[in-house]
């Protein structure tokens, strides 16, 4: 037979409040994530538009070396560091698809955010140092909520009935 000592309802509101706390100071606000996203088009339209890209970002550099080459640069109205990698195929579709699933449950996006911190903090989300890469700990946090009672997430193969890489080819 288990025995399971009570939970202490004490403990259980001041670790709610702790990690509402710590989403306050973390969790990007709705106009981050939209100052984020302009920023984005910004660069899309500035490369479409002419190559030029001094009037929209700072500290541009691309960096060949890396595993999957880089542009890596800051936004000079909003002031956000942005990563773009080039001709990464995957990595599209792994951000559409972390995209989509954070507009499932806004606890997700919450949820990656508080470990992203913690494993920062414990020197464990630094894939060159041979630990968990972001993408790792994302597909940690869907197993998660797919595999809790009641789960949070279906299958992936259900949120998206279509081929994800061939319906993304040529973008």
């Amino acid at each position: 037979m288990a025995y399971s000592e009570p939970v202490d309802i004490y403990v259980h509101s001041e670790l709610e409040l702790c990690v509402k706390e710590i989403l306050s100071c973390i969790k990007p606000t709705v106009a981050d994530i939209q100052n984020r996203e302009i920023a984005i088009n910004e660069l899309t339209d500035a490369i479409q538009m002419d190559h030029r890209l001094s009037g929209v970002a700072n500290n541009m550099k691309f960096i060949r070396l890396a595993r999957v080459p880089l542009v890596v640069y800051q936004s000079r109205c909003y002031n956000i560091s942005c990563d773009i990698s080039i001709d990464n195929q995957a990595g599209y579709v792994k951000s559409c698809l972390l995209r989509l699933i954070s507009y499932i449950d806004e606890r997700f996006r919450e949820l990656v955010l508080l470990i992203k911190e913690c494993a920062k903090a414990q020197h464990l989300n630094d894939p060159r140092a041979g630990t968990l890469n972001s993408y790792s700990l994302c597909l940690l946090i869907i197993f998660h909520f797919q595999t809790c009672r009641p789960a949070i997430f279906p299958p992936l193969r259900d949120l998206y009935k279509g081929n994800i890489v061939n319906d993304l080819k040529g973008i």
